[in-house]
């Protein structure tokens, strides 16, 4: 028997997950060069003292000294075989949720169903400055706008657990994503390595 679609998504991402990622460190040097040349050598025009004109042309070009490689991946990853962690986009996180615009979800009765709402301009100008915040600091992206005291941050990577403030796993996004029947959908999923 077939697994349903959100099943064989999740199955899909779990597999896509589980090969730690490489990297690799790119390391080139170049120079530039002038070089000048003699432009048609073989016609010359004579100047008024019957002295031979030649014309010359430069051009800079760019010399590359050095160009190599080295896998960084065995000195990164220690344990390859450590299992990945899901974690999905923080409800109070704005993002993309069904809509062309970005929403946080806002806590609703207990057992009744969550409501959406749209940030205000100000809320998704304190995300986004976050998010580069977070990305120039090295934090997982899991670490959220509500976490930027660095104490949290540390407490949130010290304990070596994620602190999960999403209602919603992997799987249910898998599923409401294919029972979606929109024509236009997106599924964002983004392999990060980091010691959480």
């Amino acid at each position: 028997m077939l697994p349903n679609p959100g099943e064989a998504l999740y199955r899909f991402l779990l597999a896509q997950s589980s090969t730690p990622p490489a990297y690799h460190l790119h390391i080139a040097g170049t120079r530039e060069e002038t070089r000048t040349r003699i432009v048609n050598p073989g016609r010359h025009r004579k100047s008024g003292d019957d002295e031979v004109e030649t014309e010359t042309e430069t051009t800079t070009e760019v010399v590359v000294d050095f160009d190599f490689r080295i896998d960084l991946t065995p000195n990164i990853i220690k344990d390859p075989t450590h299992a990945p962690v899901q974690w999905s986009v923080l409800d109070d996180e704005p993002a993309y949720r069904g809509k062309v615009y970005r929403q946080v979800e806002v806590p609703g009765t207990p057992g009744g169903e969550k409501r959406m709402r749209e940030p205000g301009m100000e809320e998704l100008e304190e995300h986004d400055i976050w998010c580069k915040e977070r990305n120039r600091k090295g934090l997982p992206p899991w670490i959220g706008s509500c976490s930027r005291s660095s104490s949290a941050s540390r407490d949130a990577l010290s304990e070596g657990g994620i602190r999960l403030r999403s209602s919603r796993t992997v799987r249910e996004w898998c599923d409401d994503y294919c029972a979606s029947d929109k024509l236009l959908k997106e599924f964002v999923y983004t392999k990060v390595c980091g010691d959480g």
